[in-house]
């Protein structure tokens, strides 16, 4: 790699870690100005790296969602249940790291500072998708599962948890409402396809 080469990995890093903090004030308040001003980079250099705002901010999200589907791929013959699980505990671990919670509060105060969010929901409910799909593969479930409704079901029963939590005002257990909504629909919905 030519010190240019490493140079420019260096300062994208810089954006991306210092972004990271700046958006845990907030992201209606968020602005490329003040990034920039804080790397002590032109906006220019920003934009050769990122399209715009939104896109910086959905890069930076989906690290966490990238890593999740890696380490689902690995565990694609176990079982669905672990699978689950496993997502769903990461899901909600991303709610409580700052970046989500910030995006859910933004559209509960009718201020959607993204353009990326129903790209974000569609990756995960693909993602939830792949899941089910590899389990009816393995032969764990039906191959009649209805795996996309069903992943949008799981889904939007995770955003319906994240929205209880947010309106509680941190009152009560993320995690613990997590292993509700597994418990008491997650699993009870998928095990009605086993085969």
């Amino acid at each position: 790699m030519t010190n240019r080469q490493k140079q420019a990995q260096e300062t994208k890093k810089l954006l991306e870690d210092t972004g990271r903090v700046m958006l845990r004030e907030g992201l209606e308040n968020f602005r490329v100005e003040d990034l920039t001003n804080a790397c002590g980079v032109s906006k220019g250099i920003f934009f050769h790296y990122f399209e715009n705002k939104d896109k910086f901010v959905f890069h930076l999200s989906m690290d966490t969602y990238l890593e999740m589907e890696k380490r689902l791929r690995k565990m694609r013959k176990d079982p669905v249940r672990d699978q689950l699980q496993y997502y769903v505990i990461e899901h909600t671990k991303s709610m409580l790291n700052g970046f989500t919670k910030q995006y859910y509060l933004s559209i509960l105060g009718g201020n959607d500072v993204l353009n990326d969010g129903a790209e974000k929901m569609d990756y995960d409910i693909r993602t939830i998708e792949h899941v089910l799909n590899a389990a009816a593969e393995n032969g764990e479930l039906r191959d009649d599962i209805p795996s996309a409704q069903l992943a949008k079901l799981i889904f939007v029963s995770l955003l319906g948890r994240s929205l209880y939590w947010l309106i509680q005002q941190d009152k009560c257990d993320p995690m613990q409402l997590a292993q509700e909504l597994f418990e008491t629909f997650i699993m009870p919905a998928v095990d009605q396809y086993r085969v």
